[in-house]
């Protein structure tokens, strides 16, 4: 069984009960910042340097959902224009027959196109001999058994690259469970605090701020 998971660091500053808690919690891909309605920290050295740093982890994972599949055609022709055309009419071949597989238009999308010179470096000066061009497509497989039957008929269509297959989630899930692991990080760190300012005899107050990068 695949598993796509995320995990989430949390990392809090204490304070005793003369300063305040300042906590910062490191994610990939979130940007945002938690700033709970606690009263201002005064700029005074000596409640800066009450601190204990903690860090909390969490994880989520999930069985991935959906499929990314890149392929692409490439051509080559003596002259750019029949590069281009030959392309296009293969790819459009590969399309109708992903469509006809059920796979709908808003889950194949262009990932990139080129264009580009063949050279022939052995002569003097080196020229160009023809031209190469490539359309690469990324098709979103909603249900992860047509995959191979996917990459089958784009082939039979066409197509003469596969690039890669990559299993996920989707946005909505991946969400999900970002903040699942997230939650998780904070509850870890909350733990690990509460345990050690209660060995060192002090009380935890507040989070003057958490920021999330």
């Amino acid at each position: 069984m695949q598993l796509y998971a995320i995990i989430a660091v949390l990392a809090i500053t204490l304070a005793s009960v003369s300063g305040y808690i300042v906590g910062a919690i490191q994610q990939p891909d979130i940007q945002s910042t938690i700033s709970p309605d606690i009263p201002s920290l005064e700029n005074n050295g000596e409640n800066q340097q009450r601190t204990i740093v903690v860090t909390g982890i969490g994880w989520a994972t999930a069985e991935p959902s959906i499929a990314k599949v890149n392929l692409g055609v490439y051509t080559e022709a003596s002259t750019a224009a029949e590069a281009v055309q030959q392309n296009a009419e293969k790819m459009s071949s590969v399309i109708e027959a992903l469509k006809a597989l059920g796979i709908s238009e808003e889950d194949i999308k262009t990932l990139n196109y080129a264009l580009s010179p063949i050279m022939d470096y052995e002569s003097r000066p080196p020229r160009v001999v023809g031209y190469r061009a490539s359309n690469v497509i990324t098709i979103t497989v909603r249900a992860l058994d047509m995959v191979g039957q996917v990459i089958d008929v784009a082939v039979e269509a066409g197509a003469n690259e596969v690039q890669s297959v990559t299993f996920t989630l989707t946005e909505t899930e991946s969400q999900r469970l970002k903040l699942e692991a997230l939650q998780k990080a904070a509850e870890n760190a909350k733990a690990k605090a509460s345990t050690i300012a209660s060995a060192l005899n002090v009380e935890i107050i507040g989070v003057l701020r958490a920021t999330e990068s």
